[in-house]
């Protein structure tokens, strides 16, 4: 009688405890809200009953994204259908907050860790899928380096990588913009391989060396004289390849 009681009441407790939602794994299948971060998800691994039934879970609708934000400041990324993500679920309903309340409130109901309550942890995966593993790399990886990487393993693959000796790197295949009215760079020496276009006004003060072919298109200034193709004019000298050129 009393192992058929523990029996029963062990029973019970893990029906009951069937019903907890903690945390789970699951695939992304909808992300048309992307822009209110919901996503629609569903379970990967299915539920197992104590006589052996497999039930899948219903799909979740309407999970709220977690990225790294505040108020005010924000790192975002794209989430694609087929990703994985960590879910985790709320001890309270999340109705009311879902729906724009951020301070204390009232639930509507009494449910807790509830299956509709969940939100969403961009990106786990299986270890065969890793993300931080330099074969599915498009460009050369680290697992020792800090890295902000997009387009994982595709041509448009970009990032920025801080490497351990404390050097910074930014990579693009294709393309890198800075759009600020003002850039300001202080180091003792910049190098540039490759050419250098400059559209809009270029002062330099100080000594510039140009070592190499140079070709002005074009009017230029120096030392506040104007030279171009049809007159020279130098104030002041300046050196090409060694050679002093100036008014004397």
């Amino acid at each position: 009688m009393e192992n058929s009681l523990e029996t029963i009441l062990n029973s019970q407790i893990d029906f009951r405890l069937s019903d907890i939602y903690v945390t789970m794994v699951a695939e992304v299948t909808n992300v048309s809200k992307m822009n209110e971060c919901r996503i629609d998800v569903q379970p990967v691994v299915n539920k197992k009953y104590i006589d052996g039934e497999i039930m899948a879970y219903p799909e979740i609708l309407s999970v709220p994204v977690q990225f790294p934000s505040s108020s005010t400041s924000a790192l975002t990324f794209p989430i694609n259908q087929g990703d994985n993500v960590l879910l985790v679920f709320s001890q309270k309903g999340l109705d009311v907050f879902k729906s724009g309340a951020t301070s204390a409130h009232d639930p509507i109901d009494m449910r807790s860790f509830d299956k509709r309550d969940a939100i969403a942890i961009p990106c786990v995966s299986p270890f065969s899928k890793s993300v931080n593993d330099p074969v599915k790399r498009t460009l050369t990886h680290s697992v020792d380096d800090m890295v902000m990487t997009h387009n994982i393993g595709l041509p448009t693959e970009c990032e920025v990588r801080m490497k351990p000796t404390g050097k910074i790197e930014l990579t693009s295949a294709l393309q890198v913009e800075v759009k600020s009215p003002l850039l300001t760079l202080t180091c003792p020496s910049v190098t540039i391989t490759g050419n250098l276009s400059v559209a809009g006004t270029f002062g330099v003060l100080g000594v510039s060396t140009f070592t190499g072919a140079s070709v002005f298109t074009g009017i230029s200034t120096f030392n506040g004289a104007l030279v171009s193709t049809t007159t020279t004019t130098l104030t002041g000298s300046a050196t090409y390849n060694g050679l002093n050129i100036s008014t004397s």
